[in-house]
């Protein structure tokens, strides 16, 4: 059996955003502002968010290519040590580092390497994310 919690998402010119939580375990985590997108396969974070969370930008996992509106860019891959969003927190989390233009307004997106591991269900047209409780 299964309850669900539903998270209310920010609607601003038609895109949707949630809040969440980057940081170390140690300081006050950072908030970030992300674009949640679906068709993102990985979670994506401003450098100055990974900074200010703790993360050293000098030691990255590795690189990626990745696919934008914009065309091809290279990213970096950064272990984010708590990641928070959806009532879930993740430690040692992966996201690329990579920042966006300055028209998005954002901190960066949420992709599917979170929303898949969570098991979200994205509502678009009431602006919510659904999550499974799973009782006992």
């Amino acid at each position: 059996m299964s309850r669900r919690t539903l998270y209310p998402l920010e609607v601003r010119n038609g895109l949707l955003f949630l809040r969440v939580a980057v940081g170390d375990g140690i300081r006050q985590p950072v908030i970030a502002r992300l674009l949640v997108d679906t068709g993102s396969s990985f979670t994506v974070l401003s450098t100055q968010i990974l900074e200010d969370a703790g993360c050293n930008l000098q030691s990255p996992q590795g690189s990626i290519t990745i696919t934008a509106a914009s065309g091809i860019v290279r990213g970096k891959i950064f272990e984010v040590p708590q990641f928070s969003a959806l009532g879930q927190t993740i430690e040692q989390f992966r996201a690329v580092g990579f920042n966006l233009p300055k028209s998005v307004d954002t901190d960066g997106l949420l992709g599917m390497n979170f929303m898949r591991n969570c098991k979200a269900i994205v509502d678009t047209g009431n602006a919510y994310i659904m999550m499974p409780n799973f009782l006992p």
